[in-house]
This record gives C-alpha cells, sequence and structure tokens, in this order.
C-alpha cells in the first residue's frame, strides 16, 4: 500500500513538472528575436519587419469563424476607435488567416476593414501559416462538420503583442474587459 501511494506520488510530480515545462516553453520571455512575418495583403507582399509601429497586434482566426472572431474584431475596434491619432499611428493590428483554403484575400480585407479601416488582412499558404503560428505556439485545425461548409477551423484565440522591434512580449487572452485590455497596450505606448 505504502509503494502504491509513493508510486501516484512521483507519478504526480512528473505530470505536475512536465506540465510546468511544458508551460514555461510556451512563454513569450524565452523569444528574444523579432518574429518576422512575410504573407501576403490585398496590396501585395507584407514584411512585418518592413513596418515601424511601436505595437503589433497579431490575431490568428478566419473568415467564416461563427464566433470568436467577430467578438475579437468587435473589440479590437472599439479599443482602436477609443485611441487618439498619437497613439493609433503606433500601433499595428494583423488579422492572419488560418483558411487559406477557403478565404479569399480581397473579402479578407473587406470583412477586417469593416470592424475597422487600419486592420491589415493577411494570407499565405498552408506551410506559411503554420510556421508564423508556430512562433507565438498557435494552434489550428481543421474540424470536420456535417454541413454544406464541409469544416471549420479550430484555433488559438489569443492577441499577441509584439513590441516596436517585432519582440513578442505579451498575450492578451480572448474575452478580457476592455480596461484589462487597454493595461496590456498602455505598457508599449
Amino acid at each position: 500500500m505504502e509503494c502504491m501511494k509513493f508510486f501516484w506520488t512521483i507519478l504526480l510530480l512528473i505530470i505536475l513538472g512536465s506540465g510546468v515545462l511544458i508551460f514555461k516553453n510556451r512563454t513569450p520571455e524565452e523569444k528574444k528575436e523579432p518574429i518576422q512575418i512575410h504573407l501576403r495583403s490585398k496590396d501585395g507582399d507584407f514584411r512585418l519587419s518592413d513596418q515601424a509601429f511601436s505595437i503589433t497586434l497579431v490575431y490568428f482566426g478566419f473568415l467564416s469563424c461563427p464566433d470568436i472572431c467577430p467578438s475579437t474584431l468587435n473589440s479590437l475596434s472599439a479599443i482602436l476607435k477609443d485611441l487618439n491619432e498619437e497613439k493609433l499611428s503606433k500601433i499595428r493590428v494583423l488579422f492572419i488567416d488560418v483558411d487559406p483554403e477557403r478565404d479569399d484575400i480581397s473579402r479578407l480585407h473587406d470583412y477586417v476593414t469593416y470592424f475597422h479601416p487600419s486592420i491589415l488582412a493577411l494570407t499565405g499558404t498552408e506551410k506559411e501559416l503554420l510556421e508564423i503560428a508556430g512562433k507565438f505556439y498557435a494552434t489550428f485545425q481543421k474540424v470536420p462538420l456535417d454541413s454544406e461548409m464541409g469544416y471549420t477551423m479550430d484555433h488559438s484565440t489569443g492577441i499577441y503583442i509584439l513590441d516596436g522591434e517585432n519582440i513578442w512580449r505579451e498575450t492578451i487572452p480572448h474575452g478580457v474587459s476592455k480596461e484589462i485590455f487597454m493595461s496590456y497596450l498602455n505598457k508599449y505606448f
């Protein structure tokens, strides 16, 4: 009996220790190199390294997302509308599409700019998108549906903050209040 308690205690410590290591490896603090993003916008090639903003917000989503993407874009829109001209000129919001098979860049552009004209829609090949998502430990995958759509996309819902040097600093969780969202941003203005 004592041997079983010892076994389960050790197993629990191993599992918890592994979880801490996995979580620790998923924090931006260790990623001190600038994030490179090279994708396509409605206007052609986009390279993050060619941009000069104090803050870049990165969000992964897709055009036919039924709830998370529209609510996130709505929150971003409200934040952007509340910023004064000076702060607005220092921030760039990137909406990176995770469903290039179905989403057209022109329609993506129309969709995101409906929420706010400064949001930039980007797309690429699945390989490019997976590589960029991996830099943020973000995930996305097709989920089959029994409907005319055929599938939906499951994706990470955080908003990733990059500083003026394009270094990933923090992740804003989905659904935070406007006040909490602004407290994240105010660190970088």
